[in-house]
């Protein structure tokens, strides 16, 4: 799965990070953990785009993957 996490698959297709943070999102009565991107990219002749992408895996079991924070 590294290759197809945000901070390795937006980058390959054109969007660059331009922040991140570590994140807990509270469902019901779990935290799950996970990190936070800011993406942007330009558009030919046309303004900036910007996404804010939340990045955490779920593996059976109840794990969850934090996932791997680009330095």
């Amino acid at each position: 799965m590294i290759g197809h996490t945000p901070a390795v698959c937006y980058p390959g297709n054109g969007w660059t990070i331009v922040g991140q943070s570590p994140r807990t999102w509270r469902v019901g009565e779990f935290d799950i953990p996970g990190i936070e991107y800011r993406m942007e990219r330009a558009t030919p002749g046309g303004p900036k785009q910007a996404w804010t992408i939340p990045e955490f895996l779920y593996f059976p079991g109840w794990e969850i993957w934090r996932g791997r924070e680009k330095n």
